[in-house]
This record gives structure tokens, C-alpha cells and sequence, in this order.
């Protein structure tokens, strides 16, 4: 599924709005699934997840690259949370 940049915008726009009118109603935590289950539809689909070299024993690290820009680092046990949340379908 492709997923643009206007779609990622509104959805963190409708965090935004939802946020401000009760930051504690259903709402506001429907709009934090839909932007998270949005982002993770863009990285999937749009970007390339690479591997980090780290120079400290232990850690692994990996990131995001598209049109030549590379997104912050993220520790790769986070790679386990993006899966079982796609596998999951976030959206309620």
C-alpha cells in the first residue's frame, strides 16, 4: 500500500486536533493508532531498512533510508516491535 506524505501529515494532524479537544477521549487514542499503523505503512512500504554498524559490543542499531536521506538510528530490538505491530494490524 502506498502511503504518502499528505496522509502521514493529516494523521498526525488529526493527533493534533484530537489532542486539544480531550487529550483523554477515545479519540485521541484512535488517531495515535491510525498516525502509527500510517508511519509503519510508509517505512514498510516506501523505505529501506538498513543495518547499522555500532562500534559498542552488544548493541545493534538499524534505520530507514529513502531518496538518499537516512532517518535516526533505532535499536534493533525495536525491529521486533514494528513486526509483531504490522503483524497485528494496529487499526482497531
Amino acid at each position: 500500500m502506498m502511503v504518502d506524505y499528505a496522509q502521514l501529515r493529516d494523521a498526525y494532524t488529526a493527533v493534533k486536533k484530537t489532542c486539544k479537544d480531550d487529550w483523554r477521549s477515545e479519540a485521541v487514542s484512535q488517531a495515535i493508532i491510525d498516525l502509527a499503523a500510517t508511519s509503519l505503512q510508509f517505512l514498510t512500504a516506501e523505505c529501506e531498512q538498513i543495518a547499522l554498524n555500532s562500534l559498542v559490543p552488544g548493541k545493534r542499531y538499524f534505520s530507514f533510508l529513502r531518496n538518499n536521506t537516512v532517518a535516526r538510528p533505532a535499536n534493533s530490538a525495536f525491529r521486533v516491535i514494528l513486526r509483531s505491530a504490522n503483524l497485528c494490524g494496529l487499526r482497531r
